[in-house]
């Protein structure tokens, strides 16, 4: 979308770059006033201040509020008065360069004549942006009705990547992801859907989405935890954990934001340890080969601060579980390198453990 634009901006600065240069040197409907440049400069810059009012005045203000013949008086008004406005300018230059060749009632047909013909041409140029207006806006007018609708029932539509429409809605949808010029959609059931939208189109679907970075908006239903640099969902039926950062330079907005929402997640991160993804009573599904290892580090974080002072052997009692002593140890390992607790006493004696 931003390349779109970009694109578009690039085209609009080109021609308001070559239109006074025409004007200067191609002016073949009259004769150029090339002693006086400025007036042909001036004469395109008054063109062009009617056409760009039209496109971003005239016709989403009026056009599109129903005043279409006020529209229509208004936009031959323009019209006109940049062809007078032009001619007005130049005559002195017209009347030097022809004037000797025509008599009095000649060189008035001819300026009548010119007149009408730099009219017209002005009105060529307008008639192009009107209907690039008219292109734009119904596309634009056209999406916001998209919008209203999906918003009233709750639902949300894509053109996929093999050209096939897609329906869905919005509480089924965990959180986006754009790559590219490429979004693709995550979904409660655990299938993906790769689609062309971009991210700024889709944050204005719905009041239940929010743009945390560049790169991802997620569902305000679909979070799990969230603190002052990420928050935490859980993707798809699998339980599979994902982190997500926020803007780099914009994160306490988003923080913000999310305490005004969803206050209530913010207090579930007493459940979760700070810095870590280690979750305690998040994640059910113990068949999960890629949460066994946090589910495990989760339970001896919870031992170790119910119980502070715990040592290796006693931990693996308490704890009930098939994982082994030599395993527990690995973990408790992991768990001290990264800072979360703190080992006390000697490796010989065995020592003991505290968050």
């Amino acid at each position: 979308m931003k390349k779109i634009i970009n694109f578009q901006l690039i085209i609009h600065i080109l021609f308001c770059i070559i239109l006074p240069f025409w004007f200067i040197y191609y002016s073949t409907i009259r004769p150029s006033s090339f002693p006086h440049l400025y007036k042909e400069v001036i004469s395109a810059i008054i063109l062009l201040t009617a056409l760009y009012i039209n496109l971003f005045i005239l016709i989403p203000k009026l056009y599109y509020r129903n005043y279409k013949l006020f529209y229509i008086l208004l936009s031959l008004f323009l019209i006109c008065l940049s062809g007078a406005t032009e001619m007005w300018m130049v005559e002195s230059n017209i009347s030097k360069c022809v004037r000797a060749a025509f008599s009095d009632r000649d060189y008035n047909h001819y300026i009548m004549h010119t007149s009408i013909m730099v009219t017209l041409r002005n009105g060529g140029f307008y008639l192009f942006f009107t209907v690039l207006g008219f292109h734009y806006y119904t596309k634009k007018n056209t999406l916001r009705e998209k919008i209203s609708i999906g918003k009233k029932k709750g639902i949300m539509s894509f053109i996929r990547c093999n050209n096939k429409d897609l329906v869905i809605d919005i509480d089924k949808i965990i959180y986006f992801q754009q790559k590219g010029n490429r979004t693709t959609i995550h979904t409660t059931s655990g299938k993906c859907f790769l689609v062309y939208n971009s991210l700024n189109l889709i944050e204005k679907y719905s009041d239940i989405l929010v743009r945390i970075n560049r790169n991802a908006i997620v569902n305000y239903n679909k979070i799990i935890s969230f603190t002052q640099n990420h928050l935490h969902i859980k993707e798809s039926k699998h339980g599979k954990l994902v982190s997500l950062d926020y803007f780099k330079n914009n994160h306490s907005s988003i923080y913000l934001i999310l305490q005004k929402t969803v206050p209530h997640l913010e207090k579930k991160n007493a459940t979760i340890l700070p810095q870590n993804g280690f979750f305690e009573n998040v994640f059910d599904e113990k068949n999960d080969e890629n949460n066994k290892i946090v589910i495990v580090k989760a339970k001896i974080l919870k031992e170790i601060k119910q119980n502070p002072g715990i040592n290796a052997i006693k931990l693996h009692k308490n704890l009930q579980t098939k994982t082994s002593i030599r395993t527990i140890k690995r973990r408790l390992k992991e768990l001290t390198d990264s800072g979360l607790i703190q080992f006390q006493g000697a490796d010989k004696t065995g020592g003991y453990y505290i968050v």
